[in-house]
């Protein structure tokens, strides 16, 4: 990366946090977010390291769903696409309120207060940890939901009244958009508009290279999100059927 004829790099597992010790600077979104996928030089050759997930995800779901602004979102799982999903719902889409539902509270607990410290939420934008299906039930149904985890049966017993917190969550008449993170769609049959997470991988992208050569660089946007669907179709791990989604189950 000191090289001199480095120009900008695409970070991704398992170098998102060993890479920090090389930058420069983290701008203040990735700050936030707590995870980095992209690496931009400036005119003084200085590397900055900032973070594009969150705007693809914003991205995704504002072309496909007429949902609005100032509307409960929800986050399912607490991993470090979490953070980005809470970030594009209260950042970008000016969400009410976000209802983050995990199968570890105490982990959910976390990734809530490690956000407010970074002085990211406020008293307009509340992030919600649901701990009950009771308490599912009695709140206000989402119209934007980003699902951040793996594409698996439900195993556990954490695992399994987590479906049944965002599965009463899911009960609004209103259907909004359905981000699924795990690439495989695994959407509610209930007239939500399915968003796959390969959508996300094409906008950050984009995203990426709007930051390299500048916001107004025409790119060839609609040809590489294609060959990202394409590739994705073609890949036999994202098409295993042996994968069951949170909710391709009977409740």
């Amino acid at each position: 990366m000191k090289a001199e004829d480095f120009i900008a790099g695409a970070v991704t597992m398992p170098l998102k946090l060993p890479v920090l010790a090389k930058m420069d600077s983290i701008d203040d979104l990735a700050r936030v977010v707590g995870a980095v996928n992209t690496i931009t030089v400036t005119t003084d050759k200085k590397l900055v390291v900032s973070n594009t997930d969150a705007a693809g995800i914003r991205d995704a779901l504002e072309e496909s769903s007429e949902t609005g602004r100032n509307v409960p979102g929800m986050v399912i799982g607490a991993g470090g696409a979490s953070r980005a999903a809470i970030y594009a719902l209260l950042g970008y889409l000016d969400c009410s309120a976000v209802y983050l539902v995990n199968r570890d509270s105490e982990k959910t607990k976390q990734v809530v207060a490690e956000m407010v410290a970074s002085r990211f939420a406020d008293a307009k934008q509340t992030i919600i940890v649901v701990e009950s299906v009771e308490q599912a039930k009695t709140s206000e149904a989402p119209l934007y939901v980003v699902g951040c985890i793996p594409n698996n049966t439900p195993a556990t017993e954490g695992e399994r009244t987590a479906r049944a917190m965002a599965d009463n969550l899911f009960r609004t008449e209103r259907p909004g958009g359905f981000l699924d993170m795990s690439v495989v769609v695994s959407a509610p049959s209930r007239g939500w508009v399915t968003i796959d997470g390969i959508e996300v991988l094409g906008l950050q992208l984009l995203e990426q290279w709007r930051l390299w050569l500048g916001p107004k660089v025409l790119l060839p946007a609609h040809a590489a999100r294609q060959l990202m669907r394409d590739l994705a179709i073609g890949s036999a791990s994202l098409n295993d059927s042996s994968s069951i989604g949170l909710f391709n189950q009977t409740p």
